[in-house]
């Protein structure tokens, strides 16, 4: 009797503790991007009217926290994102006290990099076709799909990719298209962290707290 006390206090403790991190985890978040009037050149220079227009209209976040959802980097990142009928385009700039000292030669996830996961509607997620990443030195996962440039500067490092709809094998989306996406990342010589946009409060392999991605006019 006693060990079937025990036994049912700990399965209601373990259920309480479950209970609590499903009632932490947010709302998944939502981007609203634009239809750019030129496409951004891919030098890793964020100059383009492109970003412009996208920081405008405020397709742009801060890629900070960790993928547990309870932690901020000391080293935030911002990413913006567009489109046009040819490709989607992204560009990361990553905050770091000493680019130069990032870490590399590891396993391109075990490097300092940026992650892009993007799910077209009516496609059923795998760990192999819709996980891009590229690390600060230019290796990259699934690179075949995108193309890019990795540029560091004093203080950031920064890689800026296009994604065509063709590499990837879908129409281009329209208007009021909804897709899911999430951007994240590895920090590894700034202190080691998992960093998420829209926390998957595990890894990153987790379709389900995605964020929605609408395609503006």
């Amino acid at each position: 009797m006693k060990l079937f006390s025990k036994v049912l206090v700990l399965t209601l403790v373990v259920v309480f503790q479950l209970s609590l991190v499903a009632m932490a985890q947010t709302p998944n978040l939502s981007l609203t991007v634009p239809k750019v009037s030129a496409a951004p050149t891919i030098d890793g220079v964020i100059n383009d009217i492109a970003w412009v227009e996208a920081s405008q209209v405020g397709a742009k976040v801060v890629v900070d926290l960790a993928h547990t959802g309870d932690k901020l980097t000391q080293f935030p990142r911002v990413a913006y994102v567009a489109y046009d009928d040819t490709a989607l385009y992204v560009a990361f700039i990553n905050y770091s006290p000493n680019p130069a000292a990032l870490v590399t030669g590891n396993a391109v996830s075990s490097n300092d990099e940026v992650e892009l996961f993007l799910l077209p509607p009516g496609k059923i997620y795998n760990n192999n076709d819709f996980q891009i990443i590229v690390d600060n030195a230019g290796e990259a996962k699934n690179g075949h799909l995108v193309n890019y440039v990795v540029n560091k500067t004093a203080i950031q490092w920064i890689v800026e990719l296009a994604l065509p709809w063709a590499n990837y094998g879908v129409e281009p989306p329209q208007p009021g298209d909804e897709w899911s996406i999430n951007l994240n990342g590895h920090q590894v010589a700034d202190g080691d962290q998992w960093l998420c946009w829209n926390p998957t409060y595990g890894g990153f392999h987790n379709p389900s707290r995605f964020a929605t991605l609408i395609f503006g006019e």
